[in-house]
């Protein structure tokens, strides 16, 4: 499994800590004849950037940070909100090959605190089925992680928002 156009070459960076293995890369200034170009273009940014505006009735910054995650085996996020990070809102698309299963790991669990053992009807599974997408607001009380990938390979593309500070009269 890859994402066409993307290989994760130079830009492509580990984070192997105990609570965050991942690749990421910053697509910010991916060659304009790369196929992953229009993710990143500023038509497409802001298109997203509105859309997640409406959808949750709140203004957004004109700021979008997009990256690509590439999860292989044995990487996995820990349980955290990204609540001090200054973001507002995060949008996941898992392009992820099709047909994967459970048992392959890498599922999206969204929580209520940092106990992903703690069961409550407000925590989801998300399964990154290839062209699914999640959009949550961030707060304290937004909590998610995702599990160890067991097999195969997982990529989410990540776009994150940040709360307008225009003031409307």
């Amino acid at each position: 499994g890859r994402v066409k156009g993307y290989s994760g070459g130079s830009t492509c960076q580990q984070h192997p800590t105990a609570f965050y293995r991942t690749y990421q890369a910053d697509l910010s200034a991916v060659d304009g004849n790369s196929r992953l170009a229009g993710l990143s273009s500023p038509g497409t940014l802001t298109s997203v950037r509105e859309q997640v505006a409406a959808a949750f009735r709140s203004p957004l910054d004109v700021t979008v940070d997009f990256s690509i995650l590439r999860w292989i085996e044995g990487c996995g996020i820990g349980p955290h909100s990204d609540f001090a990070g200054g973001q507002s809102h995060r949008l996941l698309i898992s392009v992820s090959t099709p047909g994967w299963e459970v048992s392959q790991g890498g599922i999206l669990m969204l929580m209520e605190d940092e106990n992903p053992g703690r069961r409550t009807d407000r925590q989801r599974y998300i399964l990154p089925k290839s062209g699914s997408a999640v959009c949550f607001e961030i707060s304290e009380h937004s909590y998610h992680r995702v599990t160890k990938v067991e097999r195969g390979v997982r990529y989410t593309l990540r776009y994150a928002f940040y709360a307008s500070t225009r003031r409307t009269s």
